[in-house]
C-alpha cells in the first residue's frame, strides 16, 4: 500500500461515536450547535465526568459485562478526563445538541502531558469492554490499517501479546471485492466476524468501510458498545483517538443506527461501496 495514501484513509476513519434520564442541561465549558440532523430529540448524553453519570453508566454496563473490564474502561475514562482538564466535557448527562469540542486545547493538554502516547480510540475501547465475552480465534489478522492503534497499545502497555493478536484478528482489515454492492461486503463481514463468538447482551457495533487503495478491502472505521437497559438503549464510544468518551441514552436501537450513519458514513461521491453497520456479526443498516 503507498505510504501517504494509507496514512490519509486513516486518519480519515480513525479522527473523523422506559425510565428517563434527568433532563439536565449544565455544563463545562462545552460549545454547542443544532445538530438535529444527528441525534434524535429523544436522548440523553454525557462525557462520563461525574460519579453519578458514571455510576449509572457503570451499572448498565456491569450487567452484561465483567467488573474487572468495565473497571478498566472507566480507569482509561478518568484518566482521559484528568488529563484534559475536562475541557469542552459535559458535566452531567443532558439532553442536548451534541458537543463541539475544543480539539486544539485538548490536543496541547493531552501531549503535554502524555508525550509520545496518542491515548486510545473507539476500537481498544471497544475491545477492553468486550474481550472477555468474545471468543476469537487463535489466527492472524491484517493489521496494515491497525498501525496507529498498535503503536498506542505499546507504547501505552495497554494489552498482553495475546490480547494484541486477539484484538488484530478482530480489526484487521477483511479482503472483499471490486462492487459497490454493499450485500456482497456485508457477507464477507459476516463470514469474517461468525468466526468470532459475541456477548448476546452488550453488542458490538461496528461502522464498516470499503477502501481499494491496495486492493479491495474492509475495515471498522468507528465501533462502540450497545446495550439495552430500563433506561434506553445505551451506546458507549470513544470518539476518536484525541476527542472525548461519549454514553448516549436512545429511545431505540433505530435511532443508534442512524447517529452512527450519519455522523460517519459521509458520502464524497466515492467509488467504493457506502458505509454500513453490523450489530455483531450481523448486517442491520448501510448509509444506501
Amino acid at each position: 500500500m503507498k505510504p501517504v495514501l494509507c496514512v490519509l484513509l486513516s486518519m480519515l476513519i480513525l479522527l473523523t461515536g422506559c425510565q428517563t434520564l434527568p433532563d439536565n442541561t449544565s455544563q463545562d465549558g462545552a460549545t454547542t450547535q443544532a445538530s438535529s440532523t444527528v441525534l434524535s430529540d429523544n436522548y440523553y448524553l454525557s462525557n462520563l465526568v461525574g460519579q453519578t453519570d458514571q455510576q449509572i453508566v457503570e451499572t448498565d454496563l456491569e450487567s452484561a459485562l465483567s467488573h474487572s473490564n468495565v473497571n478498566q474502561f472507566f480507569q482509561a475514562v478518568n484518566d482521559y478526563n484528568q488529563t484534559i482538564q475536562q475541557t469542552s466535557l459535559l458535566a452531567e448527562f443532558s439532553q442536548t445538541s451534541l458537543p463541539q469540542y475544543d480539539l486544539v486545547k485538548i490536543d496541547e493538554l493531552w501531549q503535554a502531558a502524555k508525550g509520545d502516547f496518542i491515548g486510545t480510540n473507539c476500537r481498544i475501547n471497544t475491545f477492553t469492554l468486550l474481550k472477555d465475552q468474545l471468543q476469537i480465534p487463535d489466527s492472524e489478522g491484517d493489521e496494515s490499517l491497525l498501525f496507529l492503534d498498535l503503536e498506542a497499545i505499546e507504547t501505552g502497555q495497554l494489552m498482553t501479546e495475546e490480547e494484541r493478536k486477539r484484538f488484530v484478528y478482530l480489526f484487521g482489515r477483511i479482503e472483499t471485492e471490486a462492487t459497490k454492492d454493499v450485500a456482497v461486503h456485508a457477507a464477507k463481514m459476516k463470514e469474517h466476524l461468525s468466526t468470532i463468538t459475541f456477548s448476546s447482551a452488550a453488542k458490538m457495533l461496528s461502522v464498516v468501510y470499503h477502501d481499494d487503495l491496495d486492493g479491495h478491502g474492509l475495515f471498522i472505521g468507528h465501533v462502540g458498545v450497545m446495550l439495552e437497559s430500563s433506561r434506553g438503549v445505551l451506546f458507549v464510544e470513544k470518539l476518536s483517538f484525541q476527542e472525548p468518551y461519549q454514553a448516549i441514552y436512545f429511545s431505540s436501537k433505530d435511532q443508534v443506527y442512524d447517529y452512527l450513519l450519519k455522523k460517519y458514513a459521509l458520502d464524497y461521491g466515492q467509488e467504493t461501496a457506502p458505509a454500513f453497520i453490523m450489530e455483531n456479526d450481523q448486517f442491520v443498516q448501510s448509509a444506501q
